[in-house]
Parts: C-alpha cells; structure tokens; sequence
C-alpha cells in the first residue's frame, strides 16, 4: 500500500475503533461490509484483514475472537501499520477477550509481553 493509502488506512483505524462503543452492530456491520467489499479491499494486507475481524469481534462481544485477533496482529507486529494507540486498542481488546472468556492467566500473559512496547504514560497506568 502507498504511503498515502496507508495514511488514510491509519486514520480509519482511528475512526472505527473510537466509535465502535457508539454505533449498534447493524450500523457497524454495514460499515464493516462496505469497507470489506470496496473496491480496495482486495489490496488489504492480512494484518488490515485482521484489524477488521478484531473491529467485528469487538462490535459482537465475542470474547474468543477478541483474544485470537488481538494475539495474532500483537504478533505482526508490524510497525508501519501499529502506532501506539493502534497496539493500546488492539491490546485491550485481547486483555478484554481473555478477562471476558475467564482467562486471566492469558490476560496477564499479554500484558506482560506488550506493555513494554507501549508509551510510558500508558505502560505505568
């Protein structure tokens, strides 16, 4: 993806994650559809597949997919595409899947991996 799409990637991230508490789950379904079936989804990266997947796992409070999503992008990685806010959501969401699905231990383990990947005033909270 050119910088510019990735720009504009990195700003929808923002977007869709700040209103996911927001929108009901048909809004953001249609959201998540349209976005999906556009004409520039066949040019996603898997981790931007992903981000999706972890945005309508979130969107469904499905604690299983919350935590396997979240795992798997922490995994990626990938520092073009996970700033920090981006790596403090989508670690959130897999502490918030594993807590959900009673699985504190995961949800200690991830924290633990993570959060020195996290800006100091968000690390020490």
């Amino acid at each position: 993806m050119k910088y510019k799409g990735l720009r504009r990637w990195k700003a929808m991230l923002h977007i869709i994650a700040d209103f996911v508490p927001c929108w009901l789950p048909e809004q953001l379904s249609a959201l998540l559809h349209y976005i999906e079936t556009s004409s520039c989804a066949k040019h996603f990266s898997a981790s931007q597949r992903d981000f999706i997947a972890l945005i309508k796992a979130v969107a469904k409070k499905d604690p299983a997919r919350m935590a396997w999503y979240s795992k798997k992008l922490l995994e990626q990685k990938d520092a073009n595409v996970l700033e920090a806010d981006h790596l403090e959501y989508i670690l959130s969401a897999g502490m918030l899947g594993d807590v959900s699905a009673d699985n504190t231990r995961e949800a200690d383990l991830l924290w633990r991996q993570y959060c020195p990947l996290l800006p100091a005033e968000i690390s020490q909270l």
